[in-house]
């Protein structure tokens, strides 16, 4: 993930190597992807990472994304092992 920015704004952008993306069960699996965060944007649920924009050039598919502060959830389950119902309840709001 690299960090992008555009005036004021700061975006995510994952970056997604062409060369990595090999055989048609992983094209169709990425394309899969950006359907999900398009299908999720146009349902207005504010419980998903809005994707801004897909593009690509002859070697990358570039994801721009909203950006999320905070770490990432699994690693802090890693640490954390459990939560509590209220700080389960306050993550996914």
């Amino acid at each position: 993930m690299y960090l992008a920015k555009k005036g004021d704004d700061y975006f995510a952008c994952k970056v997604i190597q062409k060369s990595n993306v090999k055989t048609k069960e992983a094209l169709a699996s990425l394309q899969v992807e950006v359907d999900i965060l398009q299908k999720t944007l146009k349902s207005g649920s504010g419980n998903v990472i809005k994707l801004i924009e897909m593009s690509e050039t002859s070697n990358n598919f570039y994801m721009v994304m909203e950006l999320c502060n905070g770490g990432d959830l699994y690693k802090l389950l890693e640490l954390r092992n459990r939560f509590t119902e209220n700080e389960a309840r306050f993550m996914l709001s």
